[in-house]
C-alpha cells in the first residue's frame, strides 16, 4: 500500500450555470446525482501515461454539488512529484476524467472528458478544495447529450498540463486500454 502524503477535497460539479468560452451550461440534480458515486474507488493518474498518483476516497451529491475527497500518494519519480506539487500549488489547470458508458450493443465504449482543474482554497484540515469544470459541449461531443450521463462510469482522472497534445495522447492510450479490455 502507498503512503498517502496529502488529501485534497473540493467540487466537482454543480447544478449552478457556468460560462464556458461564451456558452453557458447547466447539469440536473439528477444528473449530478447519478454520476457521483461512480468517483469513488477510482484512481487520479498524471499525464498520458497515466501513472497513479492518488485516488477518489469519496464523492457524493450535496445541496447541488459533487463534492469529493482525494488522496494523494507519496510520489515514486519526478513526473509524479512534480504533478502532486503542481496541485497542491495550485498549478495544474488540465483535468480529464474518463468515462466508459453502455450504447446499443452490448460492449461498452469508453471515452475522455477534458476540462480545467482549479484550487479554490483549503479546509479547516489544511486539505485543498479543487473545481473540476468539464464544459457541456465536451460533453455533448462524446456523448451527444447530457442526458446520457446516467449511463457512464467514471472510470480514471488524468492531470496534465491542458495542451491539445497532452489530450490526444491520453485520449490514444485510453483507446488502447478499451480495446484490450474488449477484447477480454
Amino acid at each position: 500500500m502507498r503512503k498517502i502524503i496529502h488529501k485534497v477535497e473540493g467540487i466537482a460539479l454543480t447544478t449552478h450555470e457556468f460560462e464556458v468560452r461564451g456558452r453557458k451550461w447547466k447539469f440536473s440534480e439528477e444528473e449530478l446525482k447519478r454520476y457521483a458515486p461512480t468517483m469513488i474507488g477510482k484512481p487520479v493518474t498524471v499525464g498520458h501515461r497515466g501513472s497513479i498518483i492518488g485516488i477518489m476516497d469519496d464523492a457524493w451529491y450535496e445541496d447541488g454539488k459533487v463534492k469529493f475527497r482525494a488522496s494523494l500518494y507519496e510520489p515514486r519519480n519526478n513526473e509524479e512529484k512534480e504533478a502532486i506539487e503542481q496541485i497542491i500549488t495550485g498549478k495544474a489547470t488540465g483535468v480529464s476524467p474518463g468515462f466508459r458508458y453502455p450504447i446499443e450493443r452490448p460492449k461498452i465504449k469508453g471515452g475522455v472528458f477534458h476540462g480545467k482543474i482549479e484550487v479554490v482554497g483549503k479546509t479547516e484540515e489544511g486539505n485543498l478544495l479543487l473545481k473540476i469544470n468539464i464544459p457541456k459541449e465536451e460533453i455533448e461531443k462524446k456523448l451527444g447529450s447530457v442526458n446520457n450521463l446516467e449511463k457512464i462510469r467514471f472510470d480514471r482522472l488524468w492531470l496534465h498540463d491542458g495542451s491539445d497534445e497532452t489530450k490526444k495522447n491520453i485520449e490514444d492510450e485510453y483507446k488502447k486500454r478499451i480495446k484490450s479490455r474488449s477484447k477480454e
